[in-house]
Order: C-alpha cells, then sequence, then structure tokens
C-alpha cells in the first residue's frame, strides 16, 4: 500500500511546514544607531583565570559600581572568547563596531601565576581604543571576583568611556 498525495497537496503540506517555521522566529530585534552626539557609554569585561574573557558593551553608563540601571536591551553586544589568541601579551580580543568606530581591546600585560614571587594573581591590563579616544583600564573600576586574586578566579573591569551608538527598539 502507497500513500501517494496530489500535487497541490504536497505544495500545502510544503507551505504549511514553512509557516510554522516562520512564526517560530523573533518577532522582534534590536537595532543600534549612531546618534548625532557623543554621550557616556560602557564596557565590562571579566577576564578569567583561564584568560578567557566575556565582554559586554552598553550604550549608556552604569548608574553605580557594577550597576546598570535600564533594560538589558541596551546590552546590545555580548563576546565571550575562549581561546589562547587573546590571552597572550599584545592580542587584540575580537573588535566590534560600536556607532561610527570599532572599540578594540588589548590584552596589554598578562596575569602573573601563583607561581611567581608574591603568590598572586596580578589582574593585568587592558587598553582600549574606539576612535580617537585610548585608555587603559587603570582609568576604570578594577576588582577581583570573590575575596581577592590571591585566591584565582576572574578580575572584572567596568569602563565609561564617549560613544555615539543608541539601542532602537
Amino acid at each position: 500500500m502507497y500513500l501517494t498525495l496530489a500535487p497541490p497537496m504536497v505544495l500545502t503540506i510544503f507551505a504549511l511546514f514553512q509557516t510554522q517555521l516562520t512564526f517560530a522566529l523573533p518577532t522582534t530585534s534590536l537595532t543600534t544607531r549612531v546618534t548625532s552626539s557623543l554621550h557616556a557609554c560602557s564596557v565590562f569585561v571579566q577576564r578569567w583565570d583561564s584568560n578567557s574573557f566575556d565582554v559586554a558593551y552598553y550604550s549608556a553608563a552604569p548608574t553605580s559600581d557594577w550597576t546598570w540601571d535600564y533594560p538589558y536591551q541596551t546590552n546590545f553586544w555580548n563576546q565571550e572568547s575562549e581561546d589562547n589568541e587573546s590571552s597572550a601579551q599584545g592580542s587584540q580580543l575580537v573588535p566590534y563596531q560600536v556607532g561610527s568606530n570599532v572599540l578594540y581591546i588589548t590584552n596589554t600585560a598578562n596575569p602573573v601565576t601563583n607561581d611567581a614571587p608574591g603568590g598572586h594573581e596580578d589582574p593585568g591590563k587592558l587598553s582600549f581604543s574606539w576612535g580617537s579616544d585610548s585608555f587603559d583600564s587603570s582609568s576604570c573600576l578594577v576588582s577581583p571576583v570573590g575575596e581577592d586574586w590571591k585566591v584565582g578566579g576572574a578580575t572584572r573591569y567596568q569602563c565609561t568611556f564617549q560613544c555615539d551608538v543608541d539601542v532602537a527598539s
């Protein structure tokens, strides 16, 4: 016994499957736009003891230490870097277009290991560049995750800079 379908029925079934897939897709998306003036933006970097990085960019400045008091949608990009290429001194995390310029983050110093004299981890430094604006992590809020760098863990950086990107819904 064989099941045979007329060509119009095959097309109808095919169309229904395509429609179901379309309905499963998100119905809204966030788009970024370049604004005419500079305003405070921020970047949050978490550097793990394995030298992998998590990065989040925001279209506004934090309201206080480690706090962004606005909808999650304004976090318009996140990068997770787990390869050894970003852990070497002088290497860059993946550059990202933020408004009219690319934001570059460079690993300018490797953390020392617990085997080093002093027996604790140095959080390392990062260098940032957006357009003609350059700064390093010494101007950022930097803290260990946990009690201190002696127990390993991660280092987090909160940096504010001027940019011209905004999030439109």
